[in-house]
């Protein structure tokens, strides 16, 4: 806690990682940009990659220091974003290791920089160079991200641009719906067992990895205040 203590307390220390996360995020979004140039079609491969939360995620990180330095990191709205871009960041690690690298003949440089290096530079950085409290109430916050990306996939995503994720990803199981589990194809009960998974499954999951981040986050800054206290 003391090394923490004062590595909270140098400004150096605090500029210092919010340009070393800068530096990662951009690693992370010049990979996905390189990608796009390497495809015939690039305005619809740019378009394809937009629509993954792992790229949407990975935006948010880079976003967040460019904000800090341009001043935001005192707003209400800014302490938001960053609590949801940390459980966003984090959902999208964990969901690629757990249920979808075994979906690709195999994982790249950028794979493991989008879905490992970036979420846990992220979380190390939340964690150790913020000082942000949310109350467990404004735990719902979210979900508002995730329920917007299901949503956009069914009524929009699918039906106009399935095609061309087909064609762009082809070598990807269900790439129409974006990912596996939003395809009920993949369920044995079909949409029944897609709606149980997702809005009995996962969306609680979301909630529950949520509070316990917020919590562990404001136990961290109850007792740093006590340290420094004494």
């Amino acid at each position: 806690m003391e090394l923490l203590l004062r590595m909270r307390q140098s400004k150096s220390s605090f500029w210092l990682a919010t340009a070393g996360l800068f530096l990662i995020s951009s690693w992370a979004v010049i990979l996905l940009i390189l990608r796009v140039f390497e495809s015939d079609d690039i305005g619809g491969r740019l378009l394809v990659t937009s629509f993954y939360f792992t790229t949407q995620s990975n935006v948010m990180v880079f976003l967040i220091p460019i904000l800090i330095f341009v001043g935001c990191q005192h707003a209400t709205w800014f302490r938001r974003l960053a609590f949801i871009t940390l459980v966003n960041i984090t959902i999208t690690g964990l969901i690629f290791h757990i249920m979808l690298a075994s979906y690709m003949p195999e994982v790249d440089l950028m794979q493991h920089v989008l879905h490992t290096v970036s979420p846990l530079a992220y979380i190390l950085y939340y964690y150790g160079f913020t000082d942000h409290r949310l109350p467990i109430r404004q735990v719902w916050l979210v979900l508002i991200h995730p329920f917007v990306y299901v949503i956009s996939v069914y009524t929009w995503i699918n039906p106009f641009f399935g095609d061309l994720l087909a064609r762009t990803f082809f070598e990807f199981e269900s790439a129409r719906f974006v990912y596996p589990f939003f395809d009920p194809n993949v369920f044995p009960r079909g949409a029944w067992g897609l709606v149980i998974f997702n809005f009995g499954f996962l969306a609680p999951l979301i909630v529950v990895l949520a509070a316990l981040m917020m919590i562990g986050k404001n136990r961290l800054e109850n007792t740093l205040d006590q340290h420094s206290s004494t």
